[in-house]
C-alpha cells in the first residue's frame, strides 16, 4: 500500500512554474509560519511523509494508510444510500450561494482515483499526530489514535472510527489568523508544505 501511495506521490500533478505556485504559498503565509515554528524546512516537510516502515520511529504508523483506504471505502459505499438532494449539494462548493445542482453525483472513475484521494489524507493525518495544532477538543482525540496505533490487535472499525472523529473536528472548526498561530488551518498548512521542495522553494 506505501509503494502504491509513494508512486502516486511521484506522479500527481503540481504545477512547475514558480510563478503558479508562490502567490498560494504567499496567500498561505507559509514562510511567517515555518519561521514561527523554528525548525528545519526538510524537518517540516518530514512531517507530512509516508509512514515508511523502514523508519524506526514511524513503525506503528503503517497500518494508518490501510485504515484510511477503509474509512474512504466505507465513504464511498454510502453514496448509494445517500439522499439525492444531499448529493446534489455535495456537488457544489458553495450551494447557498449557487443553488441546487441537478448534475449527477459521480463515483470515481478510475480505481487510481481512490489512491490520489488518499495519499494527501495519510500525510496530513501524519502531521496532526507528530504535531499537535492547537486543535481546540481535537488533540484528545488525535492522542487516542495515537494510542490505537500502538496497541496490538486493535479492530480496525475502531480505528477507521477514531480517524472519522478527527476529520470532521478539524474540518467542522471555524479558523481565523492569531497571534498564537499565523496559519491556524492545519489543512492549509498540510497543503504548502505538500507542495514544497527541501529548500522551503514551491
Amino acid at each position: 500500500m506505501l509503494k502504491e501511495l509513494g508512486e502516486q506521490l511521484n506522479t500527481v500533478h503540481v504545477p512547475t512554474n514558480g510563478q503558479l505556485v508562490t502567490p498560494w504559498l504567499l496567500t498561505a503565509h507559509w514562510n511567517e509560519w515555518a519561521k514561527w515554528f523554528k525548525k528545519p524546512m526538510e524537518e517540516l516537510c518530514a512531517l507530512v511523509s509516508l509512514p515508511w516502515p523502514s523508519l524506526p520511529d514511524k513503525e506503528h504508523y503503517r497500518t494508518l494508510p490501510e485504515s484510511i483506504r477503509s474509512y474512504f471505502e466505507e465513504a464511498v459505499m454510502l453514496i448509494d444510500t445517500t439522499d439525492n438532494l444531499v448529493l446534489q449539494r455535495l456537488n457544489l462548493p458553495d450551494p447557498a450561494k449557487e443553488g441546487i445542482s441537478n448534475m449527477p453525483f459521480h463515483k470515481h472513475l478510475h480505481q487510481s482515483t481512490l489512491k490520489q484521494y488518499i495519499h494527501p489524507i495519510v500525510c496530513f493525518m501524519m502531521m496532526l499526530l507528530q504535531c499537535l495544532w492547537f486543535l481546540k477538543g481535537a488533540n484528545m482525540e488525535i492522542l487516542r489514535l495515537e494510542d490505537m496505533l500502538q496497541e496490538d490487535g486493535i479492530d480496525q472499525s475502531q480505528i477507521v472510527h477514531q480517524i472519522n472523529v478527527i476529520l470532521l473536528k478539524v474540518w467542522t472548526a471555524p479558523w481565523s489568523k492569531n497571534k498564537f498561530h499565523i496559519v491556524p488551518n492545519p489543512t492549509e498548512s498540510c497543503l504548502a508544505l505538500l507542495t514544497l521542495n527541501h529548500d522551503g522553494l514551491g
